[in-house]
């Protein structure tokens, strides 16, 4: 399985969701790691699991400037309540 990442990016457009451009930052496979360099201010990652339906299976972060270096995991969860199955949050 392999995840897309995206962040927001008003100038490039490769994939939008809910009105906001996204630019695709790397290719995420499963059970690997991924680093990738983001802007130094507030940013939205989004983390798509099916390109082909990339409006229903998607979660997003909130990178905060005053993060620095940030680590982020993904994992499926099931919730018979929310249309998308998939958590993501920072490391401790």
């Amino acid at each position: 399985m392999k995840s897309h990442i995206y962040i927001q990016d008003d100038q490039i457009k490769d994939l939008l969701l809910e009105d906001i451009s996204l630019k695709k930052v790397g290719i995420l496979k499963n059970g690997q790691d991924i680093e990738l360099d983001i802007p130094l201010d507030d940013v939205y990652l989004y983390v798509v699991y099916d390109k082909n339906f990339p409006k229903t299976y998607n979660t997003r972060f909130l990178v905060k400037e005053d993060y620095g270096d940030v680590e982020l995991i993904t994992q499926p969860k099931f919730n018979p309540f929310k249309g998308n199955p998939f958590v993501i949050w920072r490391s401790k």
